[in-house]
């Protein structure tokens, strides 16, 4: 998908295209299957900085997992 990815990653995995990893750590279950866990962070310019951004839409079309955001900032 645009701007998203699996946070399970193999260790030798590119980041994610226009970010760059957050966080880089591993769980009993990740160790297990030889993968990493990364969160990322990005950032995007309002094309439109005079108009205030009421709203964001998250959606996502997977069925079988979900998409997560854990922080977003606005300035």
């Amino acid at each position: 998908g645009k701007d998203v990815a699996d946070w399970w990653t193999a260790p030798d995995a590119p980041s994610l295209s226009g970010s760059q990893a957050a966080w880089e750590g591993e769980n009993a279950a990740s160790k297990e299957s030889s993968m990493q866990l990364r969160l990322f962070k990005k950032t995007w310019n309002n094309p439109h900085p005079e108009k205030v951004i009421k709203a964001i839409d998250y959606a996502s079309s997977m069925k079988d997992s979900s998409p997560f955001m854990l922080a977003i900032t606005a300035d």
